[in-house]
């Protein structure tokens, strides 16, 4: 029995020498399973713009703010909210009684000193005539010249009487041409063509000159303004292009005017910049690129890049094809390459395409 017992605590020691794996000094490598079916990529440093991102919003480049000239009651209405409109299409109408009757009383006098005018214009032309016959009768001694300055004072009296009604008629036209226009105000009008982007008065209520009564906006071109950290002030100037993004599209907008002067509150500048596209309205929500100076990134394709759970990170495959999941983080994309700011260093190899299939401790098989 005893004997049976030693063979055994002998025999335990090779059993177990058996089943270890071999170093680097002559031992057996490990037995790793083969990843097949993906390919690798180099992550190497590549030069691109460092970008600054800011808020910004859309406004219509044309937003008018349409009010009356004249006081009176809103007598119609004639379109809402989201209405497309032409230029001088009538928007609402005011109450124009008084005005008409203004008019009427304009036109009257014109008319009145029109007769006045011709009456005028025939007793001058008498008192010409007569004013040569009497001068000719004054030269042949044949009147006396008490006579004749009687009949020259009648002659430069109706010149005066018609300079004067000659007067009186251009007043009466411009106040009946006045009191015309004055009735027009009667009817407000669009003046530019766009879209109602608000309404202030209904029918019933009075109008004020100088109160907005309806918004209108020109869709027909839009600006980008963001405020902008004071220190960029010197980056930012007219001609330069931004890019944009708004609820998900890619725009390109261009600067048209800086505002130097910094906010004292906020520290910031104001930047105004053309953009145009599709699904632009006044008061999106812009977030603005801004290039900035050239810096060197390290780049890897965006499809190496493997989440599990709250952890980033790559395959990497080391120079005996032994594949490793090496967490890294992130930075900004470019197009279909990722930035690394750790984890990686130029040169490493990683798996590009069919990551998914890759798993931690394989041996690369087939890589390309």
């Amino acid at each position: 029995m005893k004997r049976m017992l030693l063979i055994t605590i002998l025999a335990a020691p090779l059993l177990l020498g058996g089943c270890s794996e071999k170093t680097g000094q002559g031992e057996a490598e490990v037995q790793r399973k083969s990843i097949t079916g993906v390919e690798t990529a180099i992550a190497s440093l590549k030069t691109y713009p460092e970008s600054i991102e800011a808020a910004g919003t859309i406004k219509a480049a044309t937003i008018g703010a349409v009010s009356s000239k004249a006081m009176g009651t809103v007598t119609s209405v004639m379109v809402k909210e989201g209405q497309r409109v032409k230029k001088g299409q009538t928007l609402l109408t005011i109450d124009d009684s008084d005005m008409a009757q203004k008019v009427a009383g304009a036109e009257a006098g014109l008319k009145e000193a029109g007769f006045g005018l011709e009456s005028a214009r025939r007793q001058a032309e008498l008192t010409e005539t007569t004013y040569q016959r009497y001068a000719k009768l004054f030269e042949a001694n044949a009147i006396s010249r008490q006579e004749f300055d009687n009949i020259t004072l009648q002659r430069d009296t109706a010149r005066l009487n018609l300079s004067g009604m000659e007067a009186s008629v251009r007043r009466a036209r411009a106040g009946a041409k006045e009191a015309r226009v004055y009735k027009g105000y009667a009817r407000v009008v669009a003046p530019f063509a766009g879209v109602v982007s608000e309404k202030k008065i209904e029918e019933g209520s009075m109008a004020a000159p100088g109160t907005p009564l309806i918004i209108i906006e020109d869709d027909s071109r839009f600006v980008l303004e963001a405020s902008l950290d004071g220190r960029l002030a010197g980056l930012i100037r007219p001609g330069m292009d931004l890019r944009a993004s708004i609820d998900g599209n890619e725009y390109t907008a261009r600067v048209t005017e800086v505002i130097p002067s910094i906010d004292a509150a906020t520290r910031t500048f104001l930047v105004k910049a053309s953009i145009k596209g599709e699904n632009l309205r006044t008061g999106l929500y812009a977030k603005v690129t801004i290039p900035g100076a050239e810096r060197r990134s390290l780049i890897v394709p965006a499809a190496s890049i493997i989440t599990k759970g709250q952890l980033t990170g790559v395959y990497t495959v080391d120079k005996k094809g032994v594949v490793t999941y090496t967490l890294v983080r992130t930075a900004g994309a470019y197009g279909d390459e990722v930035e690394v700011i750790s984890g990686l260093t130029e040169g490493d190899r990683v798996i590009s395409k069919g990551a998914e299939a890759a798993f931690d401790g394989g041996l690369l098989g087939g890589a390309k």
